[in-house]
């Protein structure tokens, strides 16, 4: 893959080498929404989640929580904009056979090949990150996006939405 400097317009956020990682098969509990690039829900939608998650007596608090983008027609690099339109999950890893809570949903992340990225800065900045991946390295890359669903991943190095030393995984499925 050639860039050139154009490409690097939006690369203050992210790291600029990917890893190819395979992923196992991970079981999500948590609550789906519809939103846009635009109009983004996702942090109130958190908010929310994290209210429920207070309630369960059962749920480790340290597992890796997920912002799970499920395919859609409206998300491809031909069609990707800021009036995109998705079906989003979020929710937490829990082990296989947990009981799913009251007013939650289980979601099954299977195994598969990613290009991972690593956002560091606060969450505002994801739209940058996003822009430079559909817009730069995907149609510069010879991998092909794969027909699963794309995910960001936050563990114990995401610090905070505001915080400028937050790291955020993120994970395209690729062929």
């Amino acid at each position: 893959m050639i860039l050139i400097e154009e490409d690097f317009r939006y690369l203050d956020n992210i790291t600029l080498v990917r890893e190819i990682v395979s992923t196992s098969q991970r079981y999500i509990i948590g609550m789906r929404f519809e939103t846009t690039v635009m109009d983004n829900k996702s942090v109130a939608m958190w908010e929310q989640f994290n209210k429920e998650l207070v309630n369960l007596d059962d749920v480790c608090l340290s597992f890796c929580r997920y912002e799970i983008f499920e395919v859609g027609g409206s998300c491809s690099t031909d069609t990707f904009n800021d009036k995109s339109c998705c079906s989003v999950f979020i929710g937490i890893e829990v082990p296989d056979g947990f009981r799913i809570p009251s007013g939650m949903q289980l979601k099954i992340l299977y195994s598969g090949r990613y290009a991972r990225f690593t956002q560091m800065g606060i969450v505002a900045n994801l739209s940058q990150t996003y822009r430079y991946i559909w817009g730069t390295w995907f149609p510069k890359s010879n991998f092909e996006i794969a027909e699963y669903d794309d995910f960001e991943c936050y563990t114990e190095r995401f610090l905070g939405i505001d915080n400028e030393n937050s790291q955020i995984d993120i994970y395209f499925p690729i062929i």
